[in-house]
């Protein structure tokens, strides 16, 4: 049975001239899910409880709006209220619940209701990846949004095959602006966002639709794949699916999708069965130098407004792509003058590319000194030992290297692919070359599999020993 209880909490809100705020405040300490409002110029006449959760429960995930509500809110015995004579099923609060009906039916056939969802995308001048993006999903059952912001080439033409939903946006340097005017053009309140550059290699849309089901106000993380020009792989978790009623973009660049109410500042995420590859990492060092400086622009302009740590890295993070890893440092160094959590990606990265940027600056003992510090909290990642393990090769700790290789071929949690595998073990081989043990360092070449590198030296070493 749903929990429903009276009971009587006075508390204290500045008023702020923001209904919301207030009415979100009042919700946050709540003991359970389900949350009725009242005004004080309402009373209850009389209420029926074991309607109300008879009705709860054949629709579990219904708001109490008046349309779509009053079937069985009515049937429920609630009441009218005084004011107006409007019945008190209009003054629901659709907080932490879902913005559409669950079908009964499915529910009692045991199946999994389809969820209704929006695919936003927004494009500029890349036909060629739109079409292919759009050719992935046409057969999935979404409402395809695509907004240009300024094509020159053939892009609306493409969109226009695949959807009649195709809208123009005056481009503005602001990714979160544009993407959410997408997001406002869709018909349902559960959005889905691709890039351009990022195509469908598999999805489960049965066991999304359960997803979405058991995590109502969270936010769904795709898994990505990225590979890019030296041969590195990254895999990543990408927040991209989402209830439009309780969250929006935010940020001019490197947009994120946050609470649209600012004082909710906790959320889950959960990563969702739907996995993409992208290719925009697989561009000339031009094009990468390209975008990073317009990714610069558009963040150093909007750093007074966002003066955090999430921007210091994205800064940061711009000019270790560029190369210019002095300023990447410094700002690296702004975003970790802060009370971050070990958890966060963004954080995981930060720490990373910081003791990469200190090796290519020639501060060697400095990334040693700073990576030992921080070492307890970020072991369990094979980027970070690998990057500890770089830096003692380059201190000419050697074993004290090893060790960190071995232990990064343990590491489950990953961004670069093969940091706890084949180049793991390639570092390993090195490491045994260095110290003058070339049947030890086959051994580890040997390990990683068809790597070029590490094929490389099998080759010179078995050749230096005829």
């Amino acid at each position: 049975m749903t929990p429903i209880s009276v009971c009587i909490k006075v508390l204290y809100f500045p008023w702020c001239d923001d209904f919301s705020r207030a009415r979100s405040f009042s919700i946050s300490h709540a003991s359970h899910d389900r949350v009725l409002i009242l005004d004080c110029d309402e009373v209850v006449k009389d209420i029926d409880f074991t309607g109300i959760q008879n009705a709860i429960e054949a629709y579990p995930y219904a708001i109490g709006q008046y349309k779509e509500a009053r079937k069985f809110y009515l049937k429920a015995g609630i009441s009218q209220c005084l004011r107006k004579g409007l019945p008190i099923y209009q003054s629901l609060l659709k907080m932490i619940s879902h913005s559409y009906s669950t079908d009964l039916q499915n529910k009692e056939n045991g199946e999994t209701p389809m969820i209704p969802i929006s695919l936003c995308m927004i494009t500029k001048n890349e036909s060629d990846k739109l079409d292919r993006c759009l050719a992935a999903v046409k057969d999935l059952p979404l409402e395809i949004i695509v907004v240009d912001t300024g094509s020159t080439d053939n892009s609306i033409e493409v969109a226009r095959k695949y959807t009649k939903h195709v809208y123009h946006f005056d481009w503005i340097s602001d990714f979160a602006a544009a993407r959410n005017f997408s997001v406002s053009k869709a018909t349902n309140d559960w959005i889905l966002v691709l890039d351009t550059d990022e195509y469908v290699t598999s999805v489960d849309m049965e066991a999304i639709y359960k997803l979405i089901d058991e995590n109502a106000t969270g936010v769904g993380c795709l898994i990505r794949t990225s590979p890019d020009t030296v041969g590195s792989v990254t895999v990543d978790h990408v927040e991209r699916l989402f209830n439009k009623k309780f969250y929006m973009y935010k940020r001019p660049i490197h947009e994120q999708v946050l609470p649209i109410d600012e004082t909710l500042t906790a959320f889950c995420s959960f990563d969702i069965p739907l996995y993409v590859d992208h290719d925009g990492y697989f561009s000339s060092k031009e094009e990468m130098d390209l975008k990073a400086k317009r990714n610069l622009d558009i963040l150093l302009a909007s750093e007074h407004d966002y003066p955090d740590s999430y921007t210091y890295f994205q800064i940061g993070q711009s000019y270790y792509i560029m190369g210019d890893y002095e300023n990447a440092c410094k700002y690296f160094e702004k975003g970790l003058n802060f009370d971050l959590s070990p958890e966060s990606e963004f954080v995981q990265l930060m720490i990373v590319h910081y003791g990469y940027s200190l090796l290519n600056t020639d501060r060697g003992e400095d990334a040693q000194l700073f990576l030992e510090q921080v070492y307890s909290y970020f072991d369990f990642l094979a980027d970070f030992l690998m990057v500890i393990g770089t830096v003692y090769i380059r201190n000419e700790h050697y074993m004290k290297a090893a060790l960190q290789f071995i232990k990064a071929t343990q590491a489950e949690k990953f961004f670069t692919l093969g940091t706890n595998s084949f180049r793991a073990y390639y570092h390993l081989g090195a490491v045994y070359e260095m110290i003058g043990q070339p049947e030890n360092a086959l051994l580890f070449y040997e390990k990683c599999g068809a790597y070029d590198l590490a094929q490389e030296r099998i080759k010179f070493l078995k050749e230096s020993q005829k």
